[in-house]
């Protein structure tokens, strides 16, 4: 927690707070005329004369190397940190006794500013009562709100509360607003990779190595980006426990593909069988912060993962989250569009067959992309949610508003395969935030700095390269599969079993969602929730995916107007 403040009142509700923090056990590690550093007992604080770390880092160089290591003013030292090191982390640099600050570039360690007048907190976490301790009132941005029914993963950049905005990775930021960007991923793009299958391998193995730990969990899917990670540990002779969850339908249960990948990999496998349908109270009770959850809304899932960490003592929960946007998943003309922005020569014509089988159609379209994009007209998809149950009024103010994340904007110089690799990738970052449910500590190695930063300097063509999605990741790690894994087109796909789960929480999405907040706010309209709430509406649309981010929204909507 960072504290800043102004004037002599401001000052004594910031001694308060310090004072308040440190009965409760957090340790204060910088003090400055108008400011203060503290953190929670167990944090890993790293800090000098000038600068401070708080969190973790993962290169194994010396305190003193690292703190004396970046000269000049915060803007260089901030930008020596990121080429140096990377880890999960908020990093303070001081100069002229003001602190300036800048999240880790991955996002890993989330963050948000709260000013109250005079009085400014940064912290991991921002609830009701710290923004009532701080003297806030709270007041709700409702196109905001509105904009985080529509696009779920705009939430982790928008400020669903006036006066509390999250914090960018890689931006800097100083006194008086001043912000200034030392890491986007578009800057990583403009490197020449010349060996991508070498850049990549490595990027990969040493993330997982890095952030391996004895007694570690790992989740494995049975798709493709768990088991290149579980199979990059086991390189390299580490062999955690491992489990798989799978749904009660077809789609969700990839047990097969997971026992031949822990059999390849020599760990022991725990399944969790069909544990039934998650339950949307759990995420109404859940404690609420700065902005609504957007990741651990399946309590069912969770609490198989929280049970099996409690049962063999682990210490953290690998996953492969964000293998879809780092390899590059998406079936889609636009990777044609970028490899004719490099150039229409030989390479281009020998791979458009590959292009048109990664998405199951003619030439044609690949062909049609690439024309329009020679008149300006390539656009990234975007896919919207629970549209049709808002308000006009409500749906006018969250399309007026900029719903991209910041590493999304001013990035329309790039070719448009990359462009929806970088929005993937950031919203990608709900996986760091805080979830609904569940407990357990996560890492994401598909997420970290080196990773990303391999893969931006990867043009889309060669990680989408031949006939199956993810092609450069298959060809790279394909000595270390089951051949069965590389081979596969086809995805787990658990629709159903979350379809299915709206039925299951038909009684109460009435009672929560009719009479509620969002209603009463203007966002939701009653009638088409009505309309859409019968088992009869649920089984033939599609708006079921948004039923758990609006209670979601719901609960969060109350907890922060009780």
């Amino acid at each position: 927690m960072i504290i800043q403040w102004q004037g002599d009142d401001a000052a004594a509700r910031a001694y308060g707070i310090i004072g308040t923090c440190m009965a409760a056990g957090m340790e204060q590690v910088a003090m400055g005329a108008c400011w203060a550093a503290l953190t929670a007992p167990g944090i890993q604080c790293i800090s000098s004369s000038h600068d401070i770390v708080i969190g973790s880092l993962r290169y194994n160089r010396s305190d003193a190397q690292l703190i004396q290591g970046g000269q000049g003013r915060p803007a260089e030292r901030a930008g020596h940190l990121c080429i140096q090191e990377w880890g999960a982390y908020l990093a303070v640099f001081v100069d002229d006794d003001l602190p300036w600050l800048m999240l880790d570039p991955s996002g890993a360690m989330p963050g948000w500013r709260m000013n109250a007048g005079d009085l400014m907190v940064v912290t991991d976490g921002i609830s009701p009562a710290l923004a009532r301790a701080v003297g806030m009132t709270a007041e709700i941005n409702q196109p905001a709100v509105a904009a985080s029914l529509v696009s779920p993963a705009s939430a982790i950049h928008l400020a669903c509360i006036r006066g509390i905005e999250p914090l960018v990775p890689g931006m800097l930021y100083g006194p008086d607003g001043l912000q200034q960007p030392i890491w986007r991923p578009e800057h990583h793009t403009y490197r020449h990779v010349h060996n991508p299958s070498h850049v990549l391998r490595r990027a990969v193995d040493e993330a997982a190595y890095a952030l391996a730990e004895p007694g570690m969990l790992f989740q494995l899917s049975g798709g493709l980006d768990s088991s290149i990670l579980l199979t990059a540990l086991a390189a390299r002779g580490v062999h955690p426990l491992t489990m798989n969850f799978a749904t009660g339908d077809a789609g969700g249960d990839e047990r097969h593909y997971a026992r031949l990948v822990a059999q390849h990999a020599d760990v022991d496998l725990v399944e969790v069988g069909d544990a039934g349908f998650p339950d949307y109270r759990r995420i109404a009770d859940a404690r609420q912060g700065a902005a609504p959850h957007v990741f651990g809304l399946d309590d069912a899932f969770e609490g198989a993962v929280d049970a099996i960490v409690a049962e063999h003592g682990a210490t953290s929960v690998m996953t492969g989250q964000g293998g879809d946007a780092v390899f590059f998943q998406p079936a889609t003309t636009l990777v044609s569009v970028d490899h004719a922005r490099a150039g229409v020569d030989a390479a281009f014509w020998r791979a458009l067959p590959d292009a048109a089988r990664r998405t199951r159609s003619s030439l044609w379209p690949h062909m049609w992309a690439v024309m329009r994009d020679r008149f300006g007209f390539s656009t990234v998809p975007t896919d919207m949610l629970g549209a049709a149950l808002l308000t006009a009024d409500a749906l006018d103010k969250a399309l007026s508003i900029d719903l991209r994340h910041p590493w999304s904007r001013e990035i329309d110089h790039l070719p448009p395969g990359k462009r929806m690799q970088i929005v993937m990738i950031a919203n990608s970052q709900i996986f760091h935030r805080d979830r609904a449910t569940g407990s357990a500590l996560l890492c994401h190695p598909l997420l970290t700095q080196p990773v990303l930063e391999a893969v931006l300097g990867i043009p889309t063509f060669a990680l989408a390269q031949g006939p199956n999605d993810r092609g450069l990741a298959r060809k790279v790690f394909s000595d270390r599969l089951p051949p069965t894994l590389v081979t596969r087109r086809s995805k787990g796909d658990a629709s159903d079993h979350y379809s299915r789960a709206t039925l299951a929480n038909l009684s109460f999405l009435h009672e929560f969602l009719l009479d509620g907040r969002l209603v009463a706010m203007g966002i939701l309209r009653r009638e088409a929730l009505e309309t859409l709430l019968t088992r009869e509406a649920l089984f033939f649309s599609p708006e079921y995916r948004g039923l758990a981010m609006q209670v979601s929204c719901e609960a969060w909507a109350r907890a922060w107007t009780a």
